[in-house]
């Protein structure tokens, strides 16, 4: 690590650059502003992201006064020797899909991202608008290596942050940025596109009370009872279970509740036959579409055997 010492007798503003035996120009510092006083840089060798070839540069500390008075420039040698110019490597980095809907509805709401690291290297992924604003980052998948960073496989499962009850990104086309900076600082950043479609928190109410055919009901007759769910949010949602009417029996111990599957919302009235897929409830902001209303009646009955 090389220090950089100097002093600044007025406000100006700093150039720092490096002169590599090819006569390439390397900027360390460029124009920035500096005020009357001392000043130290460490250099480590790495500019941009990259280990410079070992070799004789010339390194030059330049000053721009602000008021206008000439300019001033100091020189002085400065070899590299023995530096790592390899950077590490992300290798088959890839998502899948590359469009998603975080909405906690059960379908899509999840993206796969994946890559391999050919050094040990810090690694950090993030989501960013496509003019580069930061969005949030990313978090591994522990499970998939023994320890983040290490040589080989690694996995990324991005949510969105819905299934922290977070609301996440704004529908849009983003970005999905990684970067490896190995200990010697050489940077390695690949970026890959992300949509996200028809995301949001779910939210339901029930409308209204239940509706049942009767309070008593006898050995053999059955009993009817009607529920109105309204998705009150501006996500669409995904029921589940059997088609309005359906007949339910006394086989099921009453002690028994059908265990809703991931990303549905169940409405109960009683025991119920396990669960499947029925379609999905639109966003009230949104026009109805045929044969999904805003507000849905689901009406069931129990039958009572002898």
């Amino acid at each position: 690590m090389a220090r950089i010492s100097y002093s600044v007798g007025r406000p100006a503003r700093l150039t720092i650059q490096l002169v590599g035996p090819d006569g390439q120009t390397h900027p360390f510092r460029d124009d920035l502003p500096r005020q009357p006083g001392s000043y130290e840089a460490l250099f480590g060798g790495v500019i941009d992201g990259r280990m410079l070839p070992d070799g004789d540069y010339s390194l030059r500390v330049s000053v721009r006064p602000d008021d206008g008075s000439a300019a001033a420039e100091a020189q002085a040698a400065l070899a590299i020797t023995g530096g790592d110019t390899t950077p590490p490597r992300l290798e088959g980095l890839a998502l899948a899909p590359d469009s998603f809907s975080p909405n906690q509805d059960g379908m899509g709401d999840r993206v796969k991202l994946s890559y391999s690291l050919s050094e040990a290297a810090a690694v950090r992924l993030w989501l960013e608008t496509a003019d580069g604003t930061f969005i949030q980052d990313i978090l591994e998948d522990v499970s998939s290596a023994d320890k983040a960073g290490q040589v080989g496989p690694h996995t990324y499962d991005f949510d969105g942050g819905v299934d922290a009850d977070s609301p996440p990104p704004p529908d849009g086309d983003y970005l999905v940025l990684a970067e490896a900076r190995d200990s010697s600082g050489n940077v390695t950043r690949q970026s890959l596109p992300l949509a996200i479609r028809q995301g949001g928190q779910p939210r339901a109410a029930l409308v209204g009370d239940v509706d049942w055919s009767d309070s008593v009901v006898s050995v053999g007759a059955t009993l009817w009872f009607t529920v109105t769910v309204r998705n009150v949010g501006a996500t669409p949602l995904r029921s589940f279970g059997p088609p309005p009417g359906y007949v339910y029996d006394s086989n099921r111990s009453f002690n028994q509740r059908a265990r809703a599957a991931p990303g549905y919302w169940p409405a109960r009235a009683g025991p119920r036959r396990p669960p499947r897929p029925r379609g999905t409830l639109p966003s009230p902001t949104a026009p109805p579409a045929a044969g999904f209303p805003r507000a849905r009646p689901l009406s069931c009955c129990w039958s009572c055997s002898p």
